[in-house]
């Protein structure tokens, strides 16, 4: 009795056949395009996308399994497709107003390779400079300024020296600057000669010196003059090795994106600030 209502083996599985289906896997499959009941929703969906003002947002709610994300993603697709891609947007650093960063506006996808780009010219210059200003060339260029500067300050204080030998003193270059020293028999007076002079005898050196030091005022103003100019150039080479450096990484880089003028001009605020800073 029992047996007749036994289910046979291959009939408690469901089987399809394969040939039904035009695609081999799921994969080959179209996407569907629809939720299925709900046409409001698609439509207001596709209204929203098709609205091209700013301040507008789409809010997509409903329960998992439902599509909703699938769905949101492939008509956005559809509708990003037939449009521009999108501007990358940087913000830099703004060298003449440092709390108010530069926005800088590129073609889709180039804001990375911009970061890159600066990324790998700031490092490159991080070591080069430090090469340049310590290379032998640049030492040599600074010694030849440094001797030909203390040939023109020691010519000066030559002058100032025959001068000084008339009223028997002597002018020496110090830390402290040009001193007047005087004389006893041609030679500089220690502290213990000068110690063992009279109040009168210190009197009239001191007139003598006063006297030396107005007529000398020129000379010293000359050498002072010398210093500022040895001063300067050693540092217009300081800079010019500095900005050698600087051209040849970040104008290559400038050439690269001539054609925005914003990256251009902060590249060029990038340069004058690393040479005025070094």
């Amino acid at each position: 009795m029992v047996e007749k209502y036994i289910v046979p083996l291959e009939k408690l599985n469901k089987k399809c056949d394969p040939e039904l289906f035009e695609h081999s896997t799921t994969e080959d499959l179209p996407a569907s395009r629809e939720l299925i009941g709900q046409d409001r929703a698609m439509e207001a969906l596709k209204y929203g996308l098709s609205i091209r003002r700013k301040g507008y947002n789409i809010y997509v709610s409903g329960l998992t399994g439902t599509g909703r994300n699938s769905y949101s993603y492939l008509v956005a697709k559809e509708f990003a497709d037939k449009r521009k891609a999108p501007k990358d947007w940087c913000y830099v650093f703004n060298f003449k107003r440092p709390k108010f960063p530069k926005a800088i506006g590129m073609d889709g996808g180039q804001g990375k390779i911009f970061k890159k780009d600066v990324e790998k010219v700031i490092k490159d210059i991080g070591i080069e400079i430090p090469k340049t200003l310590t290379s032998k060339e640049y030492e040599n260029n600074k010694n030849l300024i440094y001797t030909t500067h203390q040939n023109k300050a020691q010519k000066i204080l030559n002058e100032l020296n025959d001068l000084a030998k008339q009223y028997n003193f002597v002018f020496r270059q110090t830390e402290r600057g040009i001193l007047s020293i005087p004389l006893k028999e041609s030679k500089p007076m220690t502290d213990e000669e000068l110690d063992n002079l009279s109040q009168e005898e210190i009197e009239e050196l001191m007139k003598t010196s006063n006297e030396l030091n107005q007529k000398a005022f020129d000379y010293v103003k000359r050498v002072k003059d010398v210093e500022k100019d040895l001063i300067k150039e050693i540092k217009n080479l300081k800079e010019e090795n500095v900005l050698q450096v600087l051209n040849n990484y970040i104008d290559t880089l400038i050439e690269r994106y001539e054609d925005n003028d914003r990256i251009c001009e902060y590249l060029n605020d990038m340069k004058a600030d690393i040479s005025k800073k070094l």
